[in-house]
């Protein structure tokens, strides 16, 4: 492959193409629904499809600093494709629909499964839009009337020249020095003062903000600020290069004595709402997992390798097989996880949260894990002439990496599993979803398959059990295994059940292969590690106690085991 030769990828209808997308609404959205929104989500993926045949050239967005003397100029433009992308999504009413939703307990699977098609146009725009969405259930729960009756309207407008976009300043999800965090002090009876640094991807582009910042007490709040751009005190303090953003007004903010309004005070370190931001996150990495997909796919049968198609050649088949059974898993716990949020904000159902709540930081947890194999499984397919070639493609990568990692790392994911198991008592709620998911499967060639997610599942189950026995330490440490092997104990469950229903509906196989593929990799990653054993590997000392539990010698018997083996 030479870099003179290679031409960007092509790209289908991406709801035409995505067979994973189509089929999660002809299976649970009802005819009356089905027929309106695929035609709609058709229209958008032909849009896409047209601006990225037509590869219209876009400006970066930037933003303007302070001069020499200090004075504040906190004015940012913005890429074309921001505007033209805002304009369709609250045309199409996408952040009224949880509010007001239009389609019952369905309304979250089609406003998703319109992000899933746009959010690629605009990958820095789409965090603002679900931020955007975070606040207006924030301020739902936490606004006064004013608040409600001014506010709302403008974030869950329909009406382009109107509709407001919130960002979400001062969340921790990864460690970071105490000063790095936002603090606040009173200034009067209603509001309060701001100061310290925040980096965002959108600058002083979004018409409000939501920020959570420390008192004196170190006690986080939950503030308002509304125009950003206008706000005194308020200064860009340096542009930041974002490899995966690079139209992005990505930018370090500096607050000295911004005034703001106060909602409530005890807000977690994750923010409001942390499971909503987990749930539009996943969305968002699987979005991005489907396009790297359809490039990669679109490459291999537009390239060549070794004088033919690389779409004919076996091994580059077997990668994208792989990369399609990770996008089908991630997408089945990401969209399980987004009904269910739909079924709990349409019924006001106490038990459905509890399952959300769990499903929130393990569906992005899970996405964030499938994401990273995806983009390296990518790079095999494109090659290093392709990173070095006007393909675009490079920045699809770091799109994808990006998108995975925003809003919490694995470790964090894991322990927050961990806290609403503990504090919550739910992980019972989780069993029993594991295993109505389960019943009535009966395709024999999946029997492997379901019994590996049923042992992985009781691998966890049995952890937790004595872990919490145990606690601390060993709760912690192994807090991200057990994480990871429930996610694929669960997304595998699901997997079968789509693969039932596309054998019985469709006539289709697909899925059955892709589940018996994913199912193949290790599902469970329990293990009895010695957390002691971990100490010793982070310093890196030469520990006693470790040598005399590996300094024994087995004999002769070890030796013939392994002749043993190898000579079967």
């Amino acid at each position: 492959m030479d870099r003179t030769t290679l031409t960007a990828p092509a790209l289908d209808n991406q709801l035409a193409a995505d067979r994973m997308l189509r089929n999660a609404l002809a299976h649970h959205l009802p005819e009356s629904i089905f027929e309106p929104v695929h035609e709609q989500l058709h229209e958008e993926g032909a849009r896409q499809q047209r601006r990225y045949e037509a590869e219209i050239p876009d400006e970066s967005g930037s933003v303007h600093v302070e001069d020499v003397w200090g004075a504040p100029a906190p004015h940012t433009t913005v890429p074309n494709s921001w505007h033209r992308a805002r304009r369709s999504l609250v045309q199409h009413g996408l952040l009224k629909m949880a509010q007001a939703q239009p389609h019952g307990v369905h309304s979250r699977l089609v406003q998703m499964a319109l992000m899933h098609i746009a959010a690629p146009e605009a990958p820095g725009l789409a965090p603002l839009i679900a931020t955007t969405d975070v606040a207006v259930h924030a301020l739902m729960r936490t606004g006064t009337a004013d608040h409600l009756e001014r506010l709302i309207p403008r974030l869950t407008s329909t009406d382009p020249d109107s509709a407001w976009l919130c960002d979400l300043w001062g969340t921790s999800h990864m460690l970071s020095s105490p000063d790095a965090e936002l603090r606040a002090e009173p200034a009067d009876d209603t509001t309060w003062q701001l100061h310290g640094r925040v980096c965002t991807h959108s600058a002083t582009y979004p018409d409000a903000a939501l920020v959570v910042a420390r008192d004196a007490d170190d006690t986080r709040h939950l503030f308002l600020l509304e125009a950003p751009a206008d706000t005194a005190g308020l200064h860009i303090d340096a542009p930041v290069p974002s490899a995966a953003f690079p139209n992005a007004p990505t930018a370090t903010l500096r607050l000295n004595g911004v005034h703001v309004e106060h909602l409530t005070a005890d807000v977690g370190r994750r923010g409001p709402a942390p499971f909503l931001q987990y749930i539009w996150d996943a969305v968002l990495t699987v979005s991005q997992m489907r396009r790297t997909l359809a490039l990669a796919r679109g490459a291999a049968e537009t390239w060549h390798l070794q004088e033919q198609e690389m779409a004919y050649n076996a091994l580059i088949q077997e990668t994208l097989a792989d990369m399609q059974a990770r996008y089908e898993s991630a997408f089945n716990l990401t969209y399980r996880c987004v009904r269910a949020l739909g079924k709990m904000e349409a019924e006001d159902d106490a038990d459905t949260e509890a399952l959300v709540r769990l499903l929130a930081p393990l569906a992005k947890h899970h996405t964030l894990q499938q994401a990273s194999e995806t983009a390296t499984r990518a790079l095999h397919v494109w090659g290093r002439p392709a990173l070095r070639s006007r393909t675009r493609l490079p920045e699809v990568l770091d799109r994808l990496r990006a998108s995975a990692a925003s809003n919490g790392t694995p470790h964090d994911l894991a322990l927050h599993l961990l806290h609403v198991i503990e504090h919550h008592q739910q992980f019972g709620r989780l069993r029993d979803d594991f295993k109505a998911t389960l019943h009535g499967t009966s395709v024999e060639t999946l029997l492997p398959a379901m019994k590996a997610a049923v042992l992985a599942f009781r691998d966890a189950n049995e952890w937790i059990k004595s872990a919490r026995d145990e606690g601390g330490e060993i709760l912690e440490a192994g807090a991200g295994r057990f994480t990871r092997t429930v996610g694929n104990a669960l997304s595998v469950a699901l997997m079968i059940e789509h693969a039932g229903w596309a054998l019985r509906t469709q006539q289709d196989g697909r899925p059955a292969a892709a589940v018996e593929r994913f199912a193949t990799t290790a599902l469970s990653h329990i293990s009895n590690l010695d957390p002691h054993d971990a100490y010793v590997l982070t310093w890196d000392f030469n520990c006693p106690t470790l040598f005399d539990c590996h300094s024994g010698t087995a004999g002769d018997a070890s030796v013939d085991a392994v002749e043993s083996i190898l000579n079967r």
